[in-house]
């Protein structure tokens, strides 16, 4: 009887502790991602470590591909001498060069989650001035099932600095500057203006205008800014998580020839490794292309504690058996 007593007792507990933690939790956004879930990390060029004083910085070689759409220009449009051949550019973006980007998926709560990890905040130029200027541009995540981004979405933060965006996705302005934009199919298409892409891509059309779905929302955490969206929400599969490129950009692109490379013919790019043609409309930007492995999440504390309760219970039901 003592034994039967003192496992309702358990029972009662585990339900109200389940209960009472799902009902503290408003919110499924976690802002201890990168610590619980499984998160993978990609690497980037830094150009800011590719710094000749009096010069300027270059673009370290093979990081920059118009061909491949990948783009290494965290620098100025122009560019004032040259350092063992290459073109030396005399102002730097710290806020636009990304050094790392990182994902996860947490499927309980189908919630996916990125990480634009970047140089700094600061504006710097050759003669040895730096200016702080935050995170003033766009911040954006291109995801697809296919590598080809044929049938994807993009979503985004704009200048989530200068919109006061914190450290938290709960709090009311985190999703305040964010947007949303799809390629999902031709009736996105239809009427709107939007034309097909080099890539076989339709053409990027709204999905949420700015500040308008709190089901995307962004926050600065150091030198990164973050991303989480509830995919589940808006009925996005999760296999779309497949393929993705980080963004970090100080300008809009045209949403019907969002690829670069379809907007722009490779003259009108220019190279930051020919100094007779340099960067031209392609500049002040960088991007870093990832692969999502199998999705994994951590399951959460109150479900973990209620099945150890549970085997517990079975434990002491062979005991008095």
């Amino acid at each position: 009887m003592r034994i039967n007593l003192f496992v309702g007792s358990l029972l009662l507990a585990a339900l109200f502790i389940t209960s009472g933690d799902n009902g503290a939790i408003a919110s499924i956004y976690n802002n201890n991602w990168k610590s619980d879930l499984f998160v993978s990390s990609y690497a980037d060029s830094v150009t800011g470590s590719r710094f000749t004083s009096k010069k300027g910085w270059t673009i370290e070689p093979g990081a920059d591909d118009y061909f491949r759409e990948q783009y290494e220009r965290p620098t100025s449009q122009g560019f004032q001498s040259t350092v063992n051949g290459l073109p030396a550019f005399d102002k730097y973006h710290e806020s636009l060069d990304i050094v790392s980007g990182q994902f996860a998926v947490d499927a309980l709560n189908e919630v996916a989650y990125f990480s634009i990890n970047l140089n700094g905040q600061d504006e710097k130029t050759a003669d040895g001035s730096s200016d702080f200027v935050g995170f003033k541009h766009f911040y954006r995540i291109r995801v697809s099932g296919n590598a080809e981004f044929f049938g994807g979405y993009m979503f985004g933060v704009k200048d989530p600095y200068g919109n006061s965006v914190g450290n938290s996705f709960d709090r009311s302005d985190s999703y305040k500057s964010t947007q949303m934009w799809s390629d999902l199919s031709p009736s996105w298409v239809t009427g709107t203006g939007l034309t097909t892409t080099g890539e076989g891509t339709r053409g990027y059309d709204e999905f949420t205008s700015e500040g308008d779905s709190n089901r995307i929302r962004s926050r600065i955490v150091g030198d990164s800014v973050e991303l989480a969206l509830n995919y589940g929400g808006f009925g996005i599969d999760a296999d779309t998580f497949s393929h993705f490129i980080f963004e970090a950009n100080q300008g809009l692109t045209d949403p019907q020839n969002y690829f670069w490379n379809d907007e722009y013919n490779f003259n009108q790019a220019g190279s930051p490794y020919d100094p007779s043609n340099p960067p031209q409309n392609i500049y002040e930007l960088d991007t870093l292309a990832g692969f999502a492995p199998q999705p994994s999440t951590v399951p959460e504390p109150s479900s973990a504690l209620l099945w150890t309760l549970l085997l517990g219970f079975a434990g002491i039901g062979r005991r008095r058996r």
